[in-house]
């Protein structure tokens, strides 16, 4: 998992090169301000920002590589809306990565889920977040982008 010091440097190091920072490192570093300001329901969103950024980018760039010589319908729908995001963490990510989020080790399917049940709560009914929802939710943004920097 990356710390808040790797995230930083990662960041430093961009703007020193005159490169833009990543996405996910730059909205990790703000889910990590949010959270040590007590914003929890902030934090929670943007560690979401951060996994839908980074997980679909690299999902799309696997299924792209998987089925290139596929018909290009089919390669959209792995991709689009109607194969929802937790189908395109499991099975897709078993079959276009040999690793699915489903089969990491101990509970991080079931932490990843109640985050992402968070995220919806938030997000369709406008409640808060608590500091340990918002901890969580940083612990499996930074799995996730670990998980998909290595594929």
């Amino acid at each position: 998992m990356l710390t808040l010091e790797q995230t930083t440097q990662a960041v430093r190091d961009g703007l020193a090169s005159g490169n833009d920072p990543d996405v996910a490192d730059l909205f990790l570093l703000d889910a990590e301000r949010a959270l040590h300001q007590g914003r929890f329901r902030e934090t929670v969103l943007f560690c979401w920002s951060t996994i839908d950024s980074v997980f679909n980018r690299r999902y799309g760039a696997l299924v792209d590589a998987a089925l290139l010589d596929e018909w290009g319908e089919a390669r959209d729908f792995f991709k689009g809306l109607d194969f929802k995001l937790r189908n395109k963490m499991s099975a897709g990510m078993h079959l276009v990565a040999n690793r699915s989020l489903f089969r990491e080790p101990g509970d991080f399917w079931q932490r990843l889920s109640a985050s992402y049940s968070k995220r919806n709560a938030i997000i369709h009914r406008g409640e808060n977040a608590s500091e340990d929802e918002a901890t969580q939710a940083v612990a499996v943004a930074r799995h996730i982008v670990r998980i998909m920097r290595e594929v």
